[in-house]
C-alpha cells in the first residue's frame, strides 16, 4: 500500500497517521499515482492557488483541480469543473453537464429566507496566499428566517464543502420548517448509481422515455419497457437510507462511453440530521440526482420543526464534502471501475470523518474542536430474563431536549437540537466524540441487546410514548470542550413481567431480519419484458408467500422465512384492501399456575394506520378482564401504534418510526398443550396500511423451557460432536454424559449457550473434548433458563471415541448442484464428504446490478442438521435469484464453504386463459375490463389496440381480476388482451374489444294495442336491440334491431296480454348485456260494455277481455251528493274482465263503473 500525504501545515500530520491505519485496517488499497483520495479529509493538500474571481451575477472558485461556478441570485452551482489525468492525459470535465434542468446543485428552504440571495466574500484566497476561499449567500426574511450558504474550497482539495445554516430569530413569527435539502442535478455522462453496498447498480440516465405508470403504486414508480431493466420497476423511493449510517452517495460514469469519473455527497458528521439514527431519507435516483436532505419529516420521523413566535435557534448544517475522483481508464468494463470509484469514495469518507471537525470552517454558530468534548462509558444489560442480553452493537446517543411548542418528547421526531451517536463495541463500551459543549444532555440507548429505549434521565414537559427504562439512579451529562466525561458502567435494566416463552426477532427497531427484509426494495420480475410482474414492491409478495397470512410454528419456523417483515393490507380480486392476519403457534408443557402473569412485547419498525387486534386463544386482549396495555391502551377494535403515519411500504424502506407495545394478561388465558396468538392489522382502505414487525417476544413467570426432543452425539477423535434441536426460551443448556444409557449422567459442562430458536440454526452444539478413544458415551442435555431447568432429554446414542477417526474437519463438499427449481423450492445435491456428520445449508439473495455482476443482499442459515447429501428448501420466492453454499462438519471441526450453485424458483406457468372478459365503458373516457381469476396467476398483462390486429401497447400488470382503463379517446374502439402470468410463463391471451354499457332503466308505458318503450343512452352504443317475451326472464324474440334512437314504440300488440322487454346496446364491435327487463300490458281506450246480473245474493260483473287492464269501481253515495265522488276499486278487478261479488244491502244504493287507471 503507498500514499502520498502532501501538508502544509504541521497541523495536518497528526491527522495522516489516523487516516493510515483507518486505510490500512479497511483493507483498500491505493495507487501511488495520487489519483485516489490525495489528502487526509479536510485539509490542504498541495497544488495551485486557489483562486476566486467575481463575475458580478457569478463567482467561479478554482484550485486547478476543481472548478465551481456559482449564481449568486440562488445560491447554486451550476458549473462543477474537474481537472484530472486518469492515463489519456490531462483532462477537464464539467460534471453538470446535461444533467436536469441543465445541471446544477439547487436549494429547498423549507419556508425559510425569501428565496432571493445576497452574497458575501468570506476569504479571499489572495489575502490568505491562496491556500483557501469562502463565500456566503444569504436568504433573509423579515419575519420566516434565515438561510446561508457557504462554499469553500482548499488548495489541493479534489472538491468543495458545503455549508447550510438555518436561524429562527427573535422577529420571527411562528413558523413550521418544511424539507429542507440540497439537490445535485449530476450531468448525463453519469450512469452508476451508488447508495450503498446492496443498491450499488448501473442506472439508466433518465425516465422521460421507455417507461410507463403503475396501476396502484405512487406516482414515482415506473415500468420500464426498454434497456437492460426492461420489465422491471423504478422508483426513487428504491435509494432512501439511515442518515445516521449513510455518509457516502454519489454516482459514477463507466462502462461504454464512460469517463472513470464519479461525483459524491460525503458527510463527515451526522450530527445536524434528524430524527435520531435511524432517520430514512432520499439520497439519490434516477435522472443522476444526488439529494441532501437536511431536514424533512419523511417515515414520521423528524416532524417537530414547530417554531413559536420569537423562539430563538440556529443550526449548521456541514460542512460536507461534494467530492470528485476518478480510477485510471486501463479498469475497463463497467462494475470494476465503479466498485473501484466507490471503494475510493468510502475511503475519502473515512478520512474526512477523522477531520471533523474542520479546524479551516469558522463561523460563530459554529461548534470548533475547542468547543467540543467526548463521552465514553460501557453499557451493561442487566436483563433478569435473559442472562446472555449483551449490550454490542448498540446505538448509543447524546441529545439536548429542545424546546417544543407541540408537546413532542421523542427524538424520533425532533429536528431543532443536534444529536450525536455511535454504536458500541462487543463489549459494550463507546466513545460518543466531538458532542458540542453544554448541559442537560440525556444519553439513549436501544438495539438488539434489549427491548425499548435506555434514557439517562426523564423528560421536562414530558416522555417520549415507548417503553423507556431509567436507571437506579437517573442522570444528566455536562459536556466540557477538550474533555472527556467518563460514565464508567451504565446498566440498562430493561422491563420483565416473566421468562421468556419464545421471540421472533430481536429489537433493532428495523424489520430487516425478516422474510423479505433484504430485498424490500426489489420488485418482482416477470418471465419476460413483455409481461412484467404486477409486484412492483415486496410487501406485495405476502399474499403469493403466505396465502392464508403467516402461520409461525415456534420451534419450527425460523423468522427469517416463516414471518414476514410487514403485516400490509391485501388486495383482493376486485380491488379491494383489506386487512391481513398473522397468526402464531406454540406449546405449553403444562398450564400455568395460578396467579401466573404473562405479557406480550410488540416491537413495531414502522405502522400506517394500522390498528393490531390481538387474540391469546381467541380471546381478544382488548376487551379481555385483566389486560394492561401501555403505552397505547388495547382496544377491542386494535390498539394504534402510537407513530402511526409512516408510510414506510409505499416509501418502499425497511423502518420507520419506532414504536411498541406491552400487552400483559392473566397466565390463565394459555393452557398446556397448543396455544395461539393471533395479530390481526384490521383496517384496508388504502394501500400504504401497514404494521412492519421489529420484533415479538412473549414472557410467563414460571415458565421453564421444555428438554431438547433428541440428542445426536458423533465420534471423534478423543472427542464427541453433540447436537440437539434449541428449544424456546432456553438461554443455556447443561449437558450430562454416562456410559451406561438410561442412568448415571454426570454433568460435564453447563451454561452452554445455543441459536435463540427460530433464528435459523436448527441445533446448538457443543465438542466433548474429555471424551476418551474406546469409551462408548450416552448424552442428554437439559434446557435452562433463569427460572429453572428441565428435565432430561431423551439419551443420545453411544458412539464411541476412536484413534482412526481425523482430528481435521472435513473437505468442503463438492459438487453442488440444483437438481430442480420449482414453484417456491429449490432442492440441492452434492457430494459426500468424508468425515462429515452432518452439513449446514446458506441462501443468499442477489439483485442483478446490471453490469454484468450481482450483489449479494444478505446471507441466513437455512438448515445445520442435515446429515445426507441433499436438500429441499420449500422457503424461496418465485422467481428472485439464489446463491447456495454447504460446509461440512464433523468431531473436527467444519470445512470451508463449498463452490457456490445458483438457483431461480419458477412455478408452472398458468394453464389456462382468462376467462369471461368484457371491456364496458364506464364513461365517454373510461373503460372497464372483467374477466375470471386463473388458477397459479400472479397477476395479468393488460395491453391495448385500436386494430384487432395491433400493434398492442402494454398498459401494465395488476393482480386484480378488475381494472379501469382512464383516458381513453370517447369515439374509438379498443381492442384488449388479457394475458394470466407468474414468474414461470404465461397463457395463451383473452382477447375482447370495447363493449357498450347496459342500457341503466327501460320504461314500458301501455297503449291499445301498443306499448311505448324508453330508455337512456349508453356510452359507446351505436345502436340497440329490443327483446321480447311473453314471460318473465324469457325475452327471446327480437323485435328490432338497429335502433339509433332511445326509445321505440310497439304496435299490433293484444290488448290484455302482458309482455315483457328487455334493451340491449349495440357497439362497434361488441354488445352489451341486457337492461333491466320492463313489463307492460296493453289495453282499448274504447269504454267498454258492462254486464251484470244477480245470481241469489251475488252480483257478476264482465265485460270484453280485450279489455284486461280496465278496473271496477264503486261508490255508495246518497243521490244528493253525486256520482263523481268517493269511487273505490273493486279488489282484483284490474288483472281479470269477470268479478262476483256478494250483494251488500246496507247502503241505500250502489253504483258501479268500468275506470282505465
Amino acid at each position: 500500500m503507498f500514499f502520498k500525504l502532501f501538508c502544509t501545515r504541521c497541523v495536518l500530520l497528526r491527522w495522516a497517521v489516523a487516516v493510515i491505519r483507518l486505510f490500512c485496517a479497511a483493507g483498500i488499497l491505493f495507487t501511488a499515482d495520487g489519483a485516489f483520495a490525495n489528502i487526509p479529509g479536510g485539509g490542504t493538500g498541495t497544488g495551485a492557488n486557489v483562486t476566486l474571481v467575481d463575475n458580478g451575477s457569478t463567482v467561479t472558485l478554482a484550485n486547478g483541480i476543481v472548478s465551481i461556478l456559482c449564481t449568486k441570485s440562488g445560491a447554486t452551482i451550476n458549473q462543477i469543473n474537474y481537472t484530472y489525468n486518469n492515463g489519456s492525459g490531462t483532462t477537464t470535465t464539467q460534471l453538470l453537464s446535461g444533467g436536469h434542468n441543465g445541471g446544477q446543485l439547487y436549494w429547498e428552504l423549507g419556508g425559510f429566507g425569501t428565496g432571493g440571495f445576497t452574497y458575501t466574500l468570506v476569504s479571499n484566497p489572495a489575502s490568505n496566499g491562496g491556500n483557501y476561499a469562502e463565500i456566503s449567500l444569504l436568504s433573509a426574511s423579515s419575519t420566516n428566517g434565515i438561510m446561508e450558504v457557504h462554499f469553500s474550497l482548499l488548495r489541493g482539495s479534489t472538491g468543495f464543502y458545503v455549508t447550510a445554516i438555518w436561524g429562527h430569530r427573535a422577529v420571527d413569527g411562528p413558523q413550521g420548517m418544511g424539507e429542507t435539502r440540497d439537490n445535485i442535478y449530476s450531468g448525463s455522462i453519469f450512469n452508476w448509481m451508488s447508495v450503498d453496498a446492496t443498491r450499488n447498480r448501473l442506472m439508466s440516465v433518465s425516465s422521460s422515455a421507455g417507461a410507463i405508470g403503475v396501476f396502484g403504486a405512487p406516482v414515482e414508480c415506473s415500468l420500464w419497457t426498454n434497456g437492460i431493466y426492461s420489465g422491471q420497476y423504478e422508483d426513487k423511493y428504491k435509494y432512501s437510507a439511515d442518515l445516521g449510517v449513510q455518509r457516502v452517495w454519489g454516482w459514477s460514469s463507466v462502462g461504454s462511453g464512460g469517463l472513470n469519473v464519479g461525483l459524491w455527497n460525503i458527510s463527515a458528521s451526522t450530527e445536524y440530521y434528524n430524527g435520531g439514527p435511524l432517520k430514512r431519507e432520499l439520497m439519490e435516483h434516477i435522472g443522476t440526482t444526488i439529494l441532501n436532505m437536511h431536514n424533512g419529516s419523511h417515515y414520521n420521523m423528524g416532524t417537530d420543526g414547530n417554531f413559536a413566535s420569537g423562539e430563538i435557534w440556529t443550526k449548521v448544517y456541514g460542512p460536507y464534502f461534494i467530492y470528485c475522483n476518478n480510477v485510471t481508464n486501463t479498469i475497463t468494463g463497467t462494475n470494476q471501475p465503479a466498485q473501484a470509484l466507490y471503494n475510493d469514495a468510502l475511503a475519502q469518507g473515512a478520512a474526512e470523518q477523522t477531520a471533523w471537525p474542520y479546524y479551516w470552517f469558522t463561523n460563530a454558530n459554529y461548534a470548533a474542536a475547542a468547543n467540543r468534548g467526548a463521552v465514553t462509558g460501557q453499557i451493561v444489560i442487566n436483563d433478569s430474563g435473559n442472562p446472555n442480553a449483551a449490550a454490542a452493537n448498540l446505538w448509543v446517543g447524546a441529545m439536548q431536549q429542545p424546546v417544543t411548542s407541540t408537546g413532542v418528547y421523542d427524538f424520533q421526531q425532533w429536528m431543532k437540537p443536534y444529536q450525536f451517536w455511535v454504536k458500541t463495541d462487543t463489549n459494550g463500551k463507546f466513545t460518543l466524540p466531538n458532542v458540542i459543549a453544554g448541559s442537560a444532555y440525556t444519553l439513549y440507548a436501544f438495539g438488539p441487546g434489549a427491548e425499548g429505549t435506555f434514557m439517562s434521565q426523564t423528560q421536562t414537559g414530558g416522555n417520549p410514548p415507548l417503553l423507556y427504562n431509567l436507571p437506579a439512579s437517573p442522570f444528566s451529562m455536562t459536556i466540557t470542550g477538550g474533555a472527556t466525561n467518563t460514565l464508567g458502567t451504565v446498566t440498562w435494566t430493561p422491563t420483565r413481567v416473566g421468562a421468556t416463552v419464545f421471540e421472533i426477532g430481536y429489537p433493532d427497531r428495523m424489520g430487516d431480519k425478516f422474510r423479505h427484509g433484504d430485498d424490500w426494495w426489489v420488485g418482482d420480475i416477470g418471465p419476460s419484458p413483455a409481461c412484467p410482474s404486477p409486484i412492483w414492491s415486496k410487501f406485495l409478495e405476502y399474499p403469493f408467500d403466505f396465502p392464508g397470512g403467516p402461520n409461525y410454528v415456534v420451534g419450527q419456523s425460523r423468522w427469517t422465512t416463516d414471518w414476514n417483515f410487514v403485516q400490509p393490507i391485501v388486495t383482493d380480486s376486485a380491488g379491494n384492501y383489506n386487512g391481513s392476519t398473522s397468526t402464531i403457534t406454540f406449546n405449553l408443557a403444562q398450564a400455568p399456575t395460578n396467579g401466573a402473569q404473562a405479557s406480550i412485547y410488540l416491537g413495531i419498525a414502522s405502522d400506517y394506520a394500522g390498528p393490531l387486534i390481538v387474540t391469546v386463544n381467541g380471546s381478544n386482549l382488548g376487551s379481555t378482564a385483566g389486560v394492561t396495555a401501555a403505552p397505547s391502551g388495547e382496544v377491542s377494535t386494535g390498539y394504534f401504534p402510537w407513530y402511526g403515519a409512516s408510510d414506510t411500504t409505499i416509501r418502499e424502506g425497511i423502518n420507520g418510526a419506532f414504536s411498541d407495545e406491552r400487552l400483559t394478561f392473566p397466565g390463565s388465558l394459555l393452557q398446556a398443550g397448543q396455544n395461539t396468538i393471533t395479530i390481526n392489522m384490521r383496517k384496508g382502505g388504502y394501500f400504504a396500511n401497514h404494521a412492519m414487525y421489529d420484533y415479538l417476544r412473549l414472557e410467563l413467570t414460571g415458565y421453564v423451557p421444555p428438554p431438547p426432543a433428541s440428542v445426536t452425539a458423533y465420534a471423534g477423535n478423543n472427542r464427541v460432536l453433540v447436537g440437539w434441536p434449541v428449544t424456546p426460551g432456553a438461554t443455556s443448556y447443561n449437558l450430562l454424559r454416562s456410559t451406561v444409557s438410561g442412568s448415571g449422567y454426570v454433568a460435564i459442562t453447563n451454561g452452554v449457550t445455543g441459536p435463540v430458536c427460530g433464528s435459523g440454526p436448527v441445533n446448538a452444539t457443543y465438542l466433548d473434548t474429555t471424551a476418551v478413544n474406546g469409551t462408548t458415551y450416552y448424552y442428554v442435555v437439559r434446557s435452562a433458563n433463569p427460572t429453572g431447568t428441565s428435565t432430561n432429554s431423551p439419551p443420545s446414542s453411544g458412539p464411541a471415541p476412536s484413534a482412526g477417526l481425523s482430528t481435521s474437519a472435513p473437505a468442503a463438499p463438492a459438487g453442488l448442484n440444483v437438481t430442480s427449481a420449482g414453484h417456491q423450492s429449490v432442492t440441492l445435491n452434492w457430494s459426500a464428504s468424508p468425515g462429515a456428520n452432518f452439513y449446514t445449508i446458506f441462501r443468499s439473495t442477489l439483485v442483478n446490478s446490471g453490469g454484468g455482476s450481482s450483489n449479494t443482499l444478505s446471507t441466513i442459515i437455512l438448515n445445520n442438521t442435515t446429515t445426507g447429501t441433499s436438500y429441499p428448501d420449500t422457503s424461496p420466492t418465485d422467481g428472485s435469484i439464489y446463491s447456495y453454499l454447504v460446509t461440512a462438519t464433523g468431531a473436527g471441526g467444519t470445512s470451508g464453504n463449498s463452490a457456490a450453485a445458483i438457483a431461480k424458483p419458477l412455478p408452472p406457468a398458468p394453464a389456462t386463459t382468462p376467462g369471461g372478459l368484457t371491456a364496458t365503458p364506464l364513461q365517454a373516457t373510461n373503460i372497464t375490463l372483467n374477466w375470471s381469476a386463473v388458477s397459479g396467476a400472479v397477476g395479468y398483462v393488460l395491453q391495448r389496440a385500436t386494430s384487432v390486429n395491433g400493434p398492442y401497447s402494454l398498459l401494465g400488470s395488476i393482480t386484480e381480476t378488475t381494472c379501469t382503463d382512464y383516458g381513453v379517446g370517447s369515439n374509438t374502439t379498443y381492442y384488449y388482451k388479457v394475458t394470466a402470468m407468474n414468474s414461470g410463463g404465461t397463457s395463451a391471451d383473452a382477447l375482447t374489444t370495447t363493449r357498450p354499457a347496459a342500457p341503466a332503466s327501460l320504461t314500458a308505458v301501455p297503449g291499445n294495442t301498443l306499448a311505448i318503450l324508453t330508455w337512456p343512452a349508453s356510452i359507446g352504443a351505436a345502436g340497440y336491440v329490443l327483446q321480447r317475451g311473453t314471460s318473465s326472464g324469457n325475452e327471446t324474440n327480437t323485435v328490432a334491431t338497429g335502433l339509433t334512437a332511445t326509445n321505440y314504440t310497439k304496435l299490433n300488440l293484444v290488448n290484455g296480454t302482458t309482455y315483457y322487454y328487455v334493451v340491449t346496446a349495440v357497439g362497434s364491435a361488441a354488445t352489451s348485456g341486457n337492461s333491466p327487463e320492463a313489463g307492460v300490458m296493453p289495453y282499448s281506450a274504447l269504454p267498454p260494455p258492462i254486464a251484470s246480473s244477480k245470481n241469489g245474493g251475488q252480483l257478476t260483473f264482465s265485460w270484453p277481455a280485450d279489455h284486461l287492464g280496465w278496473r271496477l269501481v264503486m261508490q255508495t253515495n246518497a243521490l244528493g251528493v253525486g256520482l263523481n265522488t268517493n269511487w273505490v276499486p273493486v279488489t282484483g278487478s284490474a288483472t281479470t274482465n269477470l268479478i262476483v261479488m256478494p250483494i251488500n244491502p246496507a247502503p241505500g244504493s250502489t253504483f258501479f263503473r268500468l275506470t282505465y287507471p
